[in-house]
């Protein structure tokens, strides 16, 4: 029996197929915990699943009001890092030893993947639709042209900094998409340990 913390967040697409995921775990006898958005909390109930909230940070408008910022890219990018480093937390402290791996919507990657370096456990992506596929190189762009503030993000929770962004974006040794084989052929860019095991229905 094994220890999951399975974590999304956005809209009902982002949430119905991991609380389907969750429900299908729970059944074979695992321990389930399901961090997502309290909008979601009541479906997650109804599944059977243990659930806490990912997301306490405010919307970024409200946030900049708050803290007098201006609407500029570098205080969307000090929020950014201020959410990032409150989600990595969230997961420290659902981390238990028993913890068996982190399971994660592959729009959280950067926060799941920083909590499973510090902790030394498995971490295990999900792309729901293959468009999510293509941002594995469109972040390693991202993190590139802004390593210094990633790796300053890493360095606040205890990590050395990442020389190699798409090297680390592919640690992960498999990922999942929620697709059969015959929906996409792979593209330019795509992790070569991706399984594809059907549309989830929820």
């Amino acid at each position: 029996m094994a220890d999951i913390l399975i974590l999304t967040q956005g809209t009902g697409g982002d949430v119905h197929p991991f609380v389907k995921i969750g429900g299908a775990l729970k059944e074979r006898g695992h321990d389930v915990t399901l961090a997502v958005n309290r909008n979601f909390f009541g479906m997650a109930k109804d599944a059977g699943l243990e659930c806490v909230c990912v997301d306490p940070s405010r919307p970024f408008e409200e946030w900049r009001r708050e803290v007098g910022a201006p609407d500029t890219t570098d205080s969307f990018r000090a929020y950014f890092m201020q959410k990032t480093i409150s989600i990595v937390e969230i997961i420290e402290r659902l981390y238990a030893p028993r913890r068996s791996a982190i399971v994660s919507h592959y729009g959280l990657q950067l926060p799941a993947q920083l909590a499973a370096d510090k902790l030394g456990v498995s971490y295990l992506p999900i792309f729901t639709s293959p468009y999510f596929m293509l941002g594995v190189s469109i972040l390693r762009e991202i993190f590139e042209s802004n390593s210094d503030g990633v790796n300053y993000i890493r360095a606040t929770i205890g990590l050395p900094p990442v020389r190699d962004w798409y090297a680390w974006l592919t640690t992960p040794r498999r990922c999942i998409g929620l697709w059969p084989d015959w929906y996409t052929s792979p593209g330019e860019g795509w992790v070569s340990e991706l399984e594809t095991v059907g549309f989830i229905w929820h």
